[in-house]
């Protein structure tokens, strides 16, 4: 999980983000210069990325419909919605419901360019949608859902739900050793570090 990959491309943001004109308000962002010192993109790419965020969405800000509209266009065999949900959630832990082009591309530092710990902790803000601290098997089987509903027909033969339920139960299993229902962070990435196995499942799942 600790592979690297270039900075997301800016054509999703299209006309998906329209939602995002009507804000009554518009945001500035921090110098690019500044950016480039919190995150691990350089001043060249921050910019590039910044024009296509800054001309479809000029209020400097996307909402949620957006970010799924966003999602749907890199996934089009499949239903992006509820995993879009999930990352959007990720990157607004504060429920605020908009993202600002900062905090979108402070999450995508970690996410192309983070360290494999850096990975790994946002990994399991990603499954701990209730943010109490803890993975339940409720929200293991809601995030592995979620992405083969996203991969939909790219998968052959398409995964039927009961297969996506078994397959997220065996994961979370394989992560609860203790038994007693709640995945803590700890034993989050001492799984992935100590079964290669369960560490190739969830490479499968690392979409971004």
């Amino acid at each position: 999980r600790s592979s690297e990959s270039g900075p997301a491309g800016t054509a999703g943001w299209g006309a998906a983000v329209a939602d995002s004109r009507a804000a009554p308000w518009h945001h500035r962002p921090v110098s690019l210069a500044s950016l480039a010192q919190r995150t691990r993109f350089s001043r060249q790419e921050l910019q590039l990325m910044y024009r296509g965020f800054k001309n479809d969405c000029p209020s400097g800000l996307v909402h949620r419909a957006a970010f799924r509209e966003i999602f749907s266009q890199f996934f089009p065999l499949g239903d992006a919605s509820a995993y879009a949900d999930l990352v959007f959630d990720s990157f607004d832990p504060g429920g605020r419901g908009c993202l600002t082009f900062e905090i979108v591309i402070q999450g995508l530092s970690v996410i192309c360019k983070g360290s494999s710990e850096e990975k790994l902790d946002w990994a399991f803000r990603l499954y701990d949608t209730d943010r109490d601290g803890f993975i339940s098997k409720r929200e293991m089987v809601q995030l592995v859902r979620a992405i083969y509903d996203m991969l939909g027909d790219s998968v052959w033969p398409r995964v039927h739900p009961c297969d996506a339920q078994l397959h997220a139960e065996k994961i979370f299993d394989a992560m609860d050793r203790d038994g007693d229902g709640a995945v803590t962070f700890q034993q989050f990435v001492l799984a992935c570090r100590r079964d290669r196995d369960l560490d190739r499942e969830l490479d499968c799942f690392d979409t971004l």
